[in-house]
């Protein structure tokens, strides 16, 4: 049985000799070049000389004759009147954001406001921010006046049960 192994050991050896010899040989000679590719490589030497009247047979005129770079140029700012402006965007309208109130507390100076929305209740004085752009501005027996960035104040006055 070890005859045979040592037997089978020494056929590896001699193959694994012949299979790094051929890899060898592979490595350092350079490999033969077939006709296509020494005939791709001559044609790619010669010179490719496109005329514009080649260019525009060639391409179609879906997107327009090509045309030469133009330098890039800083726009000119242009004044804007008065009648021109925009009017300032207004918040979003007091009504479509959920807000109900609840109460109004008055305590000798201070005063508050119970306001109700979906997300929960909350309690709010004069300066307070109900919602991104919309900030309490009064606060009186109507109710709350809203600004959310229009021309005037908006009333947040109690529910009305009917």
């Amino acid at each position: 049985m070890r005859l045979i192994a040592a037997i089978m050991t020494l056929v590896a050896l001699a193959a694994a000799a012949v299979a790094g010899q051929k890899l060898h040989l592979a490595l350092t000679t350079s490999p033969a070049q077939s006709k296509g590719v020494t005939a791709a490589n001559a044609a790619l030497a010669e010179p490719a000389t496109a005329t514009r009247q080649d260019l525009s047979f060639r391409w179609a005129s879906v997107f327009g004759e090509l045309q030469a770079p133009t330098l890039y140029q800083e726009p000119q700012p242009t004044e804007i009147t008065d009648e021109q402006a925009a009017p300032a965007p207004t918040g979003p309208p007091i009504e479509a954001l959920g807000y109900a109130l609840k109460g109004v507390v008055r305590a000798g100076r201070s005063v508050w406001g119970m306001v109700s929305h979906p997300t929960g209740d909350q309690v709010v004085r004069v300066g307070d921010d109900l919602a991104q752009g919309v900030t309490v501005r009064k606060i009186d027996e109507a109710g709350l006046w809203i600004d959310n960035g229009g021309e005037e104040l908006i009333l947040l006055g109690f529910a009305t049960e009917g």
